[in-house]
C-alpha cells in the first residue's frame, strides 16, 4: 500500500506543471541588464 502511495505522489509531481514565467522573467531582466551595460559602456568610451 505504501508503494502505491509513492507511485501516486510521484505521478502528480510529474504531473504539476512547472513555474515557466518566473525563470522566463528572471532570464529577461538578466539579458536586458546585459544589454544596458554593454550599450553603457559603447556610448561611454
Amino acid at each position: 500500500m505504501n508503494n502505491l502511495r509513492e507511485g501516486g505522489e510521484q505521478l502528480e509531481r510529474e504531473l504539476t506543471p512547472e513555474s515557466i514565467l518566473r525563470p522566463a522573467a528572471g532570464s529577461f531582466l538578466l539579458h536586458c541588464a546585459l544589454a544596458g551595460c554593454i550599450l553603457l559602456y559603447a556610448f561611454w568610451a
